[in-house]
């Protein structure tokens, strides 16, 4: 049998109590006016951001042919297209052979965040076992995103040979991952040259633009006199990719939807992956038709206005604002 009506208020009365609180009945009107109001104004701000099913196909079709533009374009590192969809020369992994020369430990260095780094050991213990142990360290401070590259690396070169000390790796010279969440541009195969072509996520360091990311860290890791092997930069989409893969060898593509956005997927033929750099997607004009006014203030108010526009619509935390 449902409650009567003074059993009811008299349950409110006692949990009004129980919480100390006791809302006065000459605001009560008031309250809950302000309260429908901002609820209205939550919807208004909400209907902004809809997007129909038709304006959907508008922009799937349009990013495919960026996506077309970017492939014709991926040997060019200034080429026009927006989407640009670079070959990063990432084989696609497949199972060990017995001819393989087998890696069996590793240093991961993860730069993709505006407040933090990640460092990484990996040591593989056999066809499956794996043992990891990673360390965050904060990125402080927070003028090391836009002053010289050079006190960017060696600061993340600091933290790194704290953490190799702690695992004897310091002057073992094994091999390095650099993982960067910013657009760069491989001429060659990996474990070459890496140029940088764009910073993101706050990030300004004008001094390295379409310089080689991978030279550069290789001095910084030899003034913190951290030996390391080779030395693969990566981006963070990539990573993702030849992660699932380790596992799946059937996995084609891999998205990142953090403070960036980002997505990679294996080529036609199986071999490369290839780095779409979708977030610049919108830069021409593709998505205009979708843009509120609060992505015109934030893209304004952005270190980079009118650049990653598909990024700044989807992804996280703009550091910038």
């Amino acid at each position: 049998m449902l409650p009567s009506f003074t059993t009811t208020r008299n349950i409110c009365h006692v949990l009004g109590h129980l919480i100390n609180f006791r809302r006065p009945k000459s605001n009560f009107t008031s309250n809950y006016s302000e309260m429908f109001r901002m609820r209205l104004n939550a919807e208004q701000v909400g209907r902004k951001f809809e997007v129909s099913d038709d304006e959907l196909t508008v922009v799937e079709r349009r990013m495919s042919d960026a996506m077309d533009a970017g492939l014709w374009r991926n040997g060019q590192p200034d080429a026009l297209a927006t989407t640009r969809c670079w070959d990063t020369r990432v084989p696609r992994p497949s199972p060990p052979t017995a001819t393989d020369a087998v890696v069996s430990k590793f240093l991961s260095l993860d730069l993709c965040r505006g407040d933090r780094f990640c460092t990484r050991l990996t040591t593989l213990l056999g066809s499956h076992d794996v043992w990891i142990r990673s360390r965050e360290h904060p990125l402080t401070p927070s003028t090391l995103m836009t002053g010289k590259v050079a006190n960017l690396f060696d600061h993340v070169a600091s933290g790194l040979a704290e953490f190799a000390d702690e695992f004897n790796v310091r002057q073992a010279g094994v091999p390095l991952a650099l993982t960067l969440g910013f657009p760069v541009w491989h001429p060659g195969a990996l474990g070459g040259a890496a140029n940088l072509c764009r910073w993101t996520k706050g990030f300004d360091c004008t001094d390295a633009m379409t310089r080689d990311v991978a030279a550069e860290w290789r001095a910084a890791a030899a003034r913190a006199d951290v030996v390391v092997g080779s030395v693969a930069v990566l981006n963070d989409a990539c990573v993702a990719m030849m992660h699932s893969a380790a596992d799946r060898p059937d996995t084609r593509v891999a998205l990142v939807v953090d403070e960036g956005c980002n997505c990679c997927y294996v080529s036609e033929f199986g071999r490369t992956v290839i780095n779409t750099e979708w977030g610049a997607f919108g830069e021409d004009g593709a998505l205009d038709h979708l843009l509120t006014e609060y992505d015109h203030r934030l893209d304004a108010r952005s270190q980079n206005p009118g650049k990653q526009i598909y990024e700044k619509m989807t992804s996280g935390e703009l550091r910038s604002l």
